[in-house]
């Protein structure tokens, strides 16, 4: 039987010709590859995700230091009208928080989510990082109070730009079927970052003495966060623009007024109304209620 099958003449689709080159090792052995695909989304997720912790670990921060502030920088003469003082210039980072999302909105739907997505998170850190670095009232006068004002109006417009210009950067990365799910992983970071903060003002206090800290110890969360800055601007470096926004140049599908064109469309403009008044405002009252 073996030697009618070996001089028969088989057709040559049914010889397996064996390699002759050095063999891979079998896939059994090779560690299952992740698909590109789900590698460069967890890359644009890390790059988003450093915004919001730093977003959360400065609010937190600026909040916890109020009562020093309305110290450091206002009269000391009145201690009940220094920490009005202190949180009105908290709040008034927020307040403007809206417009940095529409500047800042409209230059991503203009000129590319990459480019915002960069400088948002640069110019949020940076006037972080430099409140760390600010005179005291003892020292500069109202010049002091001046400059943390501003830092904190900047931090404001810088933060508005970045809680919307992750959220579409991250969303036009994200598989359609899980948008959704996949973006989420945003609102982890704000605890995450509260947490952060919490903890690092508590070990001061602990570790430093009450002038220590009063001196020059509440510098260090805002220096502190210069190491998350670099870590954030070098993520977000090797990043590509959107895929969504690719396509839109390409095809000179660009808008040239944004902004303008959304305020003109009623429809547009009723659903901005219903998120903010509906399901931004009632769950920025709940969370904030609850702290």
């Amino acid at each position: 039987m073996g030697r009618l099958l070996a001089g028969r003449r088989w057709p040559r689709r049914y010889i397996r010709r064996l390699p002759t080159g050095p063999q891979p090792e079998p896939l059994l052995n090779q560690p299952p590859a992740a698909p590109a695909e789900e590698v460069r989304y967890r890359k644009v997720a890390l790059a988003a995700c450093f915004g919001t912790f730093i977003e959360w670990y400065d609010f937190l921060t600026f909040a916890t230091l109020a009562v020093h502030f309305a110290v450091l920088f206002f009269p000391a003469d009145d201690p009940v009208a220094g920490l009005l003082y202190s949180l009105a210039t908290f709040g008034m980072g927020m307040v403007v928080r809206p417009l940095g999302a529409a500047l800042f909105g409209s230059f991503g739907d203009r000129y590319g989510r990459r480019k915002v997505f960069i400088a948002t998170i640069g110019i949020m850190g940076v006037a972080t990082f430099l409140v760390g670095l600010l005179p005291t009232h003892a020292q500069w006068g109202w010049w002091a109070t001046g400059a943390l004002l501003a830092l904190r109006l900047i931090q404001g417009l810088a933060m508005g730009g970045e809680i919307g210009g992750a959220n579409v950067y991250l969303a036009e990365h994200a598989p359609v079927a899980s948008r959704g799910a996949s973006t989420s992983v945003l609102q982890w970071m704000g605890g995450l970052g509260i947490l952060a903060s919490t903890l690092q003002l508590v070990l001061l206090q602990t570790w430093l003495s009450e002038a220590d800290f009063k001196e020059w110890g509440w510098r260090i969360p805002f220096l502190f966060s210069a190491v998350l800055l670099l870590a954030s601007v070098k993520a977000r470096l090797a990043l590509h623009e959107s895929p969504v926004f690719t396509e839109l140049s390409q095809s000179q599908q660009v808008a040239k007024t944004p902004l303008r064109d959304c305020l003109r469309d009623r429809h547009t403009l009723g659903r901005m109304a219903l998120l903010f008044f509906c399901v931004s405002a009632g769950g920025g009252l709940l969370f904030f209620c609850s702290q």
